[in-house]
């Protein structure tokens, strides 16, 4: 603009070229404007986007920790529900359940008793005269009253260090000066062979007839 004025002074452009470079003065000083208000403006709405992040962060932080209350009562919850479930130690079949669905139960308190069938063995009640050749690993038949012409398999497993009468609650005491001589039953352990008893029909308490194969 001040070189189109100098050129207008010296008569060497014509006003009407002067007249549309000041035109274009005035439409970029008012572009300038617009643009100085536009920046104003743009800056005023970033410190209002910046609160509202803020307050953003701020609802953000206690939603979380909404979320975590939320998640500790619903632990709570589940380990609550998982105090409605006893699970047992073992596998095993159920027997002498004292329990019904409803009833209130407290620590300590005795629900039932577990058998586990798929470990069971025999305690033979033999004569001390009958063991002196019995040992370890020596195979045995067992016959079952209850299953009359069926033979299980089993093995010695080990022998007592005593006899039943030693380690009963009240053991004899011979203490009169009086000697009965009476024969003492060893207890031996008898493990029955793999698959022996694969359809569980065996139960505790049965009476067996066990014969140890001492050859």
């Amino acid at each position: 603009m001040r070189r189109a004025e100098n050129l207008l002074k010296e008569e060497a452009i014509s006003k009407e070229r002067y007249e549309r470079t000041k035109t274009a003065l005035d439409v970029s000083e008012a572009q300038l404007k617009a643009s100085v208000e536009r920046i104003k403006e743009l800056e005023a709405s970033l410190e209002t986007q910046l609160s509202l992040i803020k307050q953003t962060d701020a609802g953000v932080t206690a939603q979380k920790a909404f979320v975590e209350a939320k998640k500790a009562t619903m632990d709570n919850a589940l380990l609550n529900k998982g105090y409605t479930k006893i699970l047992a130690p073992a596998d095993g079949y159920i027997t002498k359940k004292a329990i019904e669905v409803g009833n209130q139960i407290s620590a300590g308190q005795p629900l039932c008793a577990i058998v586990p069938l798929e470990d069971i063995w025999i305690v033979a009640n033999f004569k001390e005269t009958q063991v002196a050749k019995i040992k370890p690993g020596q195979k045995v038949d067992i016959k079952v009253d209850t299953y009359s012409g069926k033979t299980f398999k089993g093995t010695v497993d080990s022998i007592m260090a005593g006899t039943g009468a030693t380690f009963s609650l009240f053991p004899p005491e011979n203490a009169t000066g009086n000697y009965v001589k009476v024969v003492q039953r060893v207890p031996v352990k008898i493990i029955l062979d793999k698959n022996a008893d694969k359809d569980h029909i065996l139960r505790i308490g049965m009476s067996v007839v066990p014969t140890v194969i001492t050859q």
